[in-house]
């Protein structure tokens, strides 16, 4: 549902910015254009970042889970979860502001 709310998004998001104004509305619609401009890398960071994240804290907490053999719930689940928040931030920023922050 996720996805699909994302993609959602995005094509309002493409029909605002692609979308004729009147003259007396010229403003407004630079407005929307800075606010909205940035949509597609969020999503497609997002979309991304979901998937890599996701499966990097499943094959981590299974690996940790085979190394521990089945014992040690919690380091198990602060390593996987923790690594792959991590691993979520670098990319989700990567993605959605590479070149648009000083210094990225």
């Amino acid at each position: 549902m996720t996805f699909l709310a994302q993609i959602f998004v995005l094509i309002i998001a493409l029909i605002l910015i692609k979308s004729s104004v009147l003259e007396l509305s010229q403003g407004v619609h630079e407005a929307l254009n800075v606010v909205f401009g940035f949509t597609p890398r969020i999503v497609l960071g997002s979309m991304v970042t979901y998937i890599v994240s996701q499966s990097w804290d499943v094959w981590t907490f299974h690996k940790l889970k085979e190394k521990y053999k089945g014992k040690k719930l919690w380091i198990r689940n602060n390593v996987s979860t923790i690594s792959s928040q991590l691993l979520d931030s670098a990319i989700f920023i990567g993605i959605a502001f590479y070149g648009i922050i000083p210094g990225t």
